[in-house]
């Protein structure tokens, strides 16, 4: 693991700010198919894993949509669930987020 891998790691785990961009970087990289369909159909090392894009592409557009909103009831509950899952999105998230942004 890098540097900047456990940087983004940390930095997810104490910022909800933070881990709400790096959510939305992530559903970025979903192909068109796969963001409409919440789930992940191409093999491209990119996005959400299977396992994830259901749940973080739903969280994905909460956050777009409504995350002033919905940060201190709904969303707030799935934090640490939003943290567990996006921890292991750090190597992706070393080619998406510059290191002047850390």
């Amino acid at each position: 693991m890098t540097q900047k891998q456990v940087i983004i790691q940390a930095k997810m785990a104490h910022e909800d700010e933070f881990l709400k961009k790096c959510v939305l970087l992530i559903f970025g990289q979903q192909e068109a198919d796969e963001k409409s369909a919440k789930s992940t159909h191409h093999d491209n090392g990119m996005g959400f894993n299977k396992a994830d894009a259901n749940f973080l592409s739903e969280m994905a557009i909460v956050y777009k949509n409504a995350w002033d909103l919905v940060i201190p009831s709904v969303a707030a509950q799935q934090i640490p669930e939003v943290r567990k899952r996006m921890v292991k999105y750090a190597g992706q998230l070393t080619h998406l987020i510059q290191d002047n942004e850390l």
